[in-house]
């Protein structure tokens, strides 16, 4: 994507009971924030990723309970739609795109139990498919692409900040494989990651 492309930042505040949720959708190169459309169904802890240029918003919690909704933002038209839902309710997952393709990795359904599930969406044909499993079961891990591969870094197998994991692995869509690579450093959950060439 070009540096002018469109960049959405979707925050959340929470008041007491109330949730504040807005999607901004500034162009880079005017160096400032205009307000989106709000984000229908209010949530913490999604995964997003950019698919046909329009964002995805997957699962998330709304401090009790984890969603399965698949929210789709339109940043040209500055509207929401309702995507296929996810195939559980999911939270702290983290998703990547190939090929035209959403992944979603891990995360946990009940806040407890980390899950090691794959998940691929293929807008075609508007289904979810499972794919081979995460050898290593977390939430909150950093995802990143380097040339069609998906590396998952890092991230939590506890509910109480205690367990980060330094586990790297790869997956190659194409032949739906794990590969395992050289760890963090320092175990890191709730991290980020970036692909950068010079």
């Amino acid at each position: 994507m070009k540096a002018t492309s469109w960049l959405v930042l979707v925050s959340l505040v929470f008041i007491g009971t109330a949730s504040l949720v807005k999607a901004q959708s500034p162009e880079v190169t005017h160096n400032s924030w205009t307000s989106g459309a709000p984000l229908p169904t209010p949530t913490a802890f999604a995964t997003s990723a950019v698919l046909e240029n329009e964002i995805y918003v997957v699962g998330g919690n709304d401090g009790a309970e984890n969603f399965a909704d698949v929210q789709i933002y339109n940043p040209v038209a500055n509207t929401w739609g309702t995507g296929v839902s996810y195939p559980t309710g999911i939270g702290s997952a983290s998703s990547a795109v190939v090929k035209n393709v959403l992944y979603v990795f891990g995360g946990t359904s009940d806040g407890m139990t980390p899950s090691n599930a794959v998940w691929a969406y293929n807008p075609k044909t508007k289904t979810w498919i499972a794919k081979a499993a995460m050898p290593t079961a977390r939430w909150g891990s950093a995802v990143v692409v380097e040339e069609n591969i998906i590396y998952v870094s890092g991230g939590q197998t506890s509910p109480t900040g205690k367990g980060p994991v330094s586990n790297v692995e790869s997956y190659n869509p194409a032949s739906n494989t794990w590969t395992e690579e050289a760890p963090l450093p320092v175990a890191k959950g709730q991290g980020a990651a970036v692909s950068w060439e010079a």
